[in-house]
């Protein structure tokens, strides 16, 4: 089992509702300190509030965000700003996880797939925080 350090600090992108209640609670019962957003342009906000971003070990964002910038964006966004933080991308569309596959600026975060188990989710941030990029 992949051990998690206790009180992770872990921005938590997800547009639809359910979906962020499931991750957020998945999250608090590995020990996770959780802000939750529900758009990239608000986890923004969040990571400029939170001294440059240095109040979060983890980004973990959905792919698919609706309007506004999506996961990508979101994900490159922070990598600019904030370099030190550990980005996970997560998405239930198959041409997202066929293109985590190939080379190219996509390729540079890892992806978790949906639907998760919370071990899925707990090895997939050990393995993000071992190794942040690809």
């Amino acid at each position: 089992a992949a051990a998690l350090p206790r009180g992770l600090h872990v921005l938590l992108v997800e547009d639809d509702a359910a979906v962020r209640s499931v991750a957020q609670a998945f999250l608090g019962s590995m020990d996770c300190e959780v802000v939750a957003c529900a758009s990239g342009e608000a986890a923004l906000v969040e990571l400029d509030k939170a001294a440059n971003g240095q109040a979060f070990d983890l980004l973990f964002s959905d792919i698919m965000l609706g309007a506004g910038i999506d996961g990508h964006e979101l994900a490159r966004c922070v990598n600019t700003k904030y370099p030190a933080l550990a980005v996970l991308l997560t998405s239930g569309y198959s041409r997202h996880l066929a293109d985590s596959g190939k080379s190219g600026v996509m390729r540079r975060w890892p992806m978790l797939k949906k639907p998760y188990t919370r071990g899925d989710l707990m090895q997939a941030i050990a393995h993000c925080l071992r190794e942040p990029t690809v």
